[in-house]
């Protein structure tokens, strides 16, 4: 579930995934 929510944020907002990588 985790991993299918990284990807819908990957589309809308690709910053937002880097910064929570981060």
């Amino acid at each position: 579930m985790f991993m299918e929510v990284l990807k819908v944020s990957a589309k809308s907002n690709p910053n937002s995934v880097a910064g929570a990588l981060a």
